[in-house]
């Protein structure tokens, strides 16, 4: 296993304990358990060859964060999705 691959193998292991940490809205692991997957995720993009940009996104009086991923660099105009999974974190 590379250290990526173990990156994102830590940030799916944080992103699923921290949606059964849910049951409880005001437990205080919900925020480190998030921040730890979001870090272990980031750790490993930056070993993966994909192209991406961290982004923030305004909406109303805040903005979500997110990643865009390019297909390649031709600058061809594309389509493009928007995933949001309804949560309110950091």
């Amino acid at each position: 296993m590379t250290a990526r691959e173990a990156y994102y193998r830590a940030a799916t292991y944080y992103r699923t304990a921290e949606f059964f940490l849910h049951g409880n809205p005001s437990d205080p692991r919900i925020v480190e358990t998030w921040q730890n997957s979001r870090d272990s995720f980031r750790d490993a993009l930056a070993l993966d060859a994909v192209p991406y940009e961290i982004v923030r996104i305004p909406y109303g009086n805040i903005t979500m964060p997110g990643y865009f991923y390019k297909v390649d660099s031709s600058g061809k105009i594309r389509p493009l999705l928007i995933v949001q999974t309804g949560r309110r974190l950091p």
